[in-house]
């Protein structure tokens, strides 16, 4: 499976072990990136608000303040810093880089945000499982390393409803399951609704013009045609709920 980039793409490198960074930042060389680097949460909250967003940002969950401290028992930091991507550009793919299970709980936020695009390897795992989890993400998929925190990946389809309020969740359980009924096109065009109709379009090489006809197509066949919001969540967050549904059953 090939990274799908093409033409100049940056990357982020959010890494406090100096060897895990260097090596990173090699081998997303290698993939034709260029590679801006970050050791401390301050200097990856500075990289990212001094740059454009990236293509794609690998990023470590627990992240100092300064390199002096002690390594963080809390992943906040390194979540903190996926949302302030994500919330700058949906499209960003991101890969959550770390030595800690139990996956599911730290970024259910994001995944109940209806952010796509995401992907977690633990480290030290074999270059192939990196190089698997980045071309998930820059997909726009939602992808988990198999075998990592196995124990607990049969909980994180109900982790993930229970966290959405009833009348959401039972209308993503309802989209997902509709999800089989649309055309190949359309599903690849709700697969990626996180993401500015620009940016899809762009993924999948088509118009723009055309990305929205298969929008309104897709809201039409899913009734959604005439349903703006539910219970606060917009018609597009909904699709991308659905899609990560999908997602996590597939990784169960």
């Amino acid at each position: 499976m090939s990274v799908p980039i093409s033409g100049p793409a940056t990357a982020f490198v959010i890494e406090d072990d100096p060897f895990a960074r260097w090596a990173l930042g090699q081998y997303l060389e290698s993939l034709r990136f260029t590679v801006l680097t970050a050791e401390t949460y301050i200097d990856a909250s500075a990289l990212i608000a001094g740059h454009p967003p990236p293509r794609l940002a690998v990023v470590d969950l627990a992240l100092r303040d300064n390199p002096a401290e002690p390594i963080p028992q809390s992943r906040s930091r390194g979540i903190t810093l996926v949302h302030a991507l994500k919330r700058r550009d949906p499209a960003v793919a991101v890969v959550i880089w770390s030595a800690y299970g139990g996956t599911i709980a730290p970024i259910l936020p994001l995944l109940t945000s209806g952010y796509t695009g995401l992907a977690y390897v633990a480290k030290g795992s074999p270059q192939e499982a990196l190089h698997d989890a980045i071309t998930h993400a820059l997909r726009q998929d939602v992808f988990f390393q198999p075998g990592i925190d196995h124990a607990a990946t049969d909980s994180w389809e109900q982790m993930f409803l229970d966290a959405l309020e009833p009348a959401v969740a039972a209308t993503v359980v309802k989209l997902a399951r509709c999800f089989d009924e649309l055309t190949p096109q359309q599903r690849a065009v709700a697969e990626r609704m996180a993401c500015t109709t620009e940016a899809i379009a762009h993924q999948l090489g088509i118009r723009v013009t055309t990305v929205r006809k298969y929008i309104d197509a897709i809201y039409d066949r899913l009734e959604l045609k005439d349903t703006e919001t539910v219970a606060g969540y917009r018609r597009e967050v909904l699709l991308a709920l659905a899609h990560i549904l999908r997602r996590l059953r597939t990784t169960a």
